[in-house]
């Protein structure tokens, strides 16, 4: 299952991810192999991508982005089934209008286009090649009875 903004956010950037659970038992020991250059840089990610997952402000403090990002990605994977079968036109960008200009200045990859999607299943075909009078013979197969005949022209 794909973590929330995981298609626009680099989480090995601000996270160990992908433990083993065994690991939790011995975190201690575990941070300290990782290295404090690497923890200290965990840290400085951690600062940086902090304003994404807070949900709105008090007052006279840093004020959260998460509801605009949480829009904006909820408009980005309602609007993918219809990249699938059509170019996009414009709801990408639509959808990224949702984030005010600062925040997408100082994350710019939160903009970047969608991986492309993978081809849409193809309609199913119609029984009879097209001709008319298919809907009565699924409806009828349906049923479990025989469809009816059709006048010879």
């Amino acid at each position: 299952m794909a973590g929330w903004f995981d298609d626009v956010l680099n989480y090995s950037a601000f996270a160990l991810h992908a433990l083993p659970k065994e690991t939790l038992t011995r975190l201690p020991s575990y941070l300290r192999e990782v290295g404090a250059p690497r923890l200290q840089a965990l840290q400085r990610g951690v600062l940086r991508h902090r304003r994404l997952f807070l949900w709105g402000s008090a007052e006279g403090t840093e004020q959260g982005a998460a509801y605009q990002l949480t829009m904006q990605q909820l408009c980005r994977r309602a609007t993918r089934h219809r990249t699938r079968s059509q170019p996009a036109k414009g709801y990408v960008s639509m959808c990224d209008a949702q984030l005010p200009a600062s925040l997408v200045a100082a994350f710019p990859e939160l903009t970047r286009p969608p991986d492309p999607a993978p081809d849409a299943a193809p309609p199913p075909s119609r029984v009879g090649g097209g001709k008319s009078g298919g809907r009565v013979r699924l409806r009828a197969r349906a049923a479990g009875t025989k469809p009816p005949l059709r006048d010879a022209q």
